[in-house]
């Protein structure tokens, strides 16, 4: 599950946030399913009770009942949520929903209010496009996959288990043109430099706690969109894994942001990634693995994932990237909102969303222990990055 959130600059009126979410709801069949469980896969199949809002006062991307809705739009005080699986659709195609949803609320709210279907908000009164509902990993498959190194196990941080496998969010806002400014100083892309500082954090934790040196990766979506020209709304993410090597001597920041710099370069190209995810659907294509019964998949899966998948990154950082509105629709918007569900392996994850001239950077997290993402925002005030830090995701609201 992740998490997107607008703050708007009025009170959410629940009545009409309903009436919205259905107006818009026929505009994007992909996410009106279920999931069912069929003899040899699970499979979304249409959902046809009617969809209802919910006041947010639960935890943040909490798990999805049977047969319930794959999303569910919430609302507190000025705050429109949405929460998806990510089996449904991606951070970027959740923020096309998002964008447009509040557009419907907005013109229902505000009478006279047009607000175009530009940035990512869709016509509401047009039907789906095709491209929208495909499956972009099948039609982009052309190569043969080589097999790919699983690599060693990384370091992953310890702490203590919050209760009831709950967890836990600090959010820092940072000055965007700040951070611009320091990124291209160093000649680099905002996520490029996140991550690097990210990789820093991390390797710093692991020296301070004196275990041995173990390889430190992070998980990083790539969205493919813009690299095979798809205009999917469901899921099209590839994850690289760009990391360090500590047993191999100390790193000085600029030598990891230098390595993240030219791995990110050399890896997203479409030949390269072509190669990547064309793994994952050979294995789907195999005919032994097709015929094999639900529960039997179910088991190797999760041996696999426990045995080698868990234990290949130290934490994840997804960068939805600059927020663009149209132009009729910003003066209503006061800021975004990105998080990333808790997972029992990678103990914290980080979620990047800009908006305006601020950028959201929230951590969320399964332990007490905060040694990482204090690392991470002391090494950013160093850089001379501002940062005002939120715990609990309570962020104040900007004037």
């Amino acid at each position: 599950m992740f998490r997107l959130s607008a703050e708007l600059t009025e009170p959410v009126d629940p009545k009409i946030l309903q009436a919205a979410a259905d107006a818009v709801l026929p505009r994007f069949p992909s996410f009106r399913v279920r999931l069912a469980r069929g003899a040899f896969w699970y499979y979304l199949e249409q959902q046809n009770k009617p969809f209802r809002i919910e006041e947010d006062i639960h935890p943040g991307c909490r798990r999805i009942m049977k047969d319930d809705f794959l999303f569910r739009v919430s609302f507190r005080d000025a705050w429109i949520a949405l929460e998806v699986f990510h089996a449904v659709t991606d951070g970027a195609g959740a923020l096309v929903f998002l964008k447009t949803l509040i557009a419907e609320y907005l013109e229902q709210l505000h009478p006279g209010l047009k607000i175009p279907p530009e940035h990512g908000v869709k016509d509401r009164g047009e039907l789906p496009h095709e491209g929208e509902l495909e499956d972009s990993f099948r039609r982009h498959y052309r190569v043969k996959p080589r097999r790919q190194s699983l690599g060693l196990r990384s370091f992953r941080l310890k702490g203590s288990p919050l209760p009831n496998k709950e967890s836990s969010q600090i959010t820092g806002i940072l000055s965007t043109d700040a951070l611009k400014t320091r990124c291209a100083e160093a000649g680099v892309r905002v996520s490029e430099y996140l991550s690097a500082v990210y990789l820093y954090a991390l390797a710093e934790v692991q020296k301070a706690q004196g275990r041995s040196r173990k390889p430190v990766r992070l998980s990083l979506p790539v969205d493919l969109r813009k690299y095979y020209g798809s205009r999917t709304l469901r899921n099209f993410t590839l994850y690289i894994t760009p990391g360090i090597e500590p047993q191999l001597g100390e790193y000085s920041f600029e030598e990891i942001l230098h390595q993240v710099h030219h791995l990110m370069r050399y890896e997203l190209n479409t030949k390269y990634l072509s190669e990547v995810f064309s793994s994952h659907v050979s294995f789907e294509r195999n005919m032994l693995i097709r015929l094999l019964p639900l529960s039997v998949k179910n088991r190797m899966i999760s041996l696999g994932y426990g045995r080698i998948g868990k234990k290949r990154v130290s934490g994840s950082l997804s960068n939805l990237g600059q927020v663009e509105l149209p132009e009729a629709m910003a003066p209503y918007i006061r800021r975004f909102g990105f998080q990333l569900g808790a997972n029992g392996s990678i103990r914290t994850n980080c979620a990047v969303i800009s908006y305006g001239k601020t950028t959201s950077v929230t951590f969320t997290r399964t332990i007490r222990q905060t040694e990482a993402e204090g690392e991470f925002f002391r090494f950013l005030v160093k850089q001379g990055i501002g940062v005002s830090v939120f715990p609990h995701g309570q962020v104040a609201s900007p004037r």
